[in-house]
């Protein structure tokens, strides 16, 4: 677990953090079902090789990408990819190391990014990708809203200080007695 955590500090933050855990329970509930589809699954050993990655990136910002998981070998390919990934990190032989998936543009990653899965289990993955996608909309749509509420607010504040500062500045004007201006008190 990341020790990150999203900031709270406006209404539409709860939200985002709503939608953060309910990325969360995907991705659990994705793993949980996989594994159970995989166990059915008769006359074929299958591993879960893609599995999802939930985490908080800044106080601000939470991802959901897909993940392959990808073993070290005894081969130069396969240390050079090793090197890519954990870069100043000791590699070992059998160790299993995860590479981000290429998400591309828009929410929802292509189906063929879920090719490499065997068939039997490469819709499961899709629907999965599809609450997820829903989530990162809704995310994206949480975040620009927030920008536009907290610039709106921001420039009303300054309206309403100069607005007052105005009305102060004049009210200061009128109780000075100015040289040669007429007074209306006698």
């Amino acid at each position: 677990m990341s020790s990150k955590k999203l900031r709270i500090d406006h209404p539409l933050d709860e939200q985002y953090q709503a939608l953060y855990e309910t990325a969360m329970d995907v991705a659990a509930a994705y793993l949980e079902h996989m594994n159970w589809l995989i166990a059915r699954i008769e006359g074929r050993k299958l591993r879960t090789h893609l599995m999802i990655s939930v985490r908080v990136k800044t106080p601000t910002c939470w991802v959901a990408t897909w993940t392959k998981k990808v073993v070290v070998k005894d081969t130069e390919k396969s240390r050079s990819v090793a090197k890519k990934l954990r870069p100043g990190a000791p590699i070992r032989i059998g160790q299993s190391l995860t590479a981000e998936m290429p998400k591309g543009e828009g929410f929802t990653y292509k189906a063929a990014t879920f090719n490499c899965l065997p068939h039997e289990v490469r819709e499961l993955a899709m629907h999965y990708e599809r609450l997820l996608a829903d989530l990162r909309k809704a995310a994206q749509e949480n975040r620009s809203l927030r920008r536009t509420m907290a610039n709106t607010m921001s420039r009303a504040m300054k309206v309403i200080k100069d607005c007052e500062g105005s009305i102060s500045a004049a009210e200061t004007l009128r109780q000075i007695d100015l040289p040669g201006a007429p007074n209306k008190t006698k």
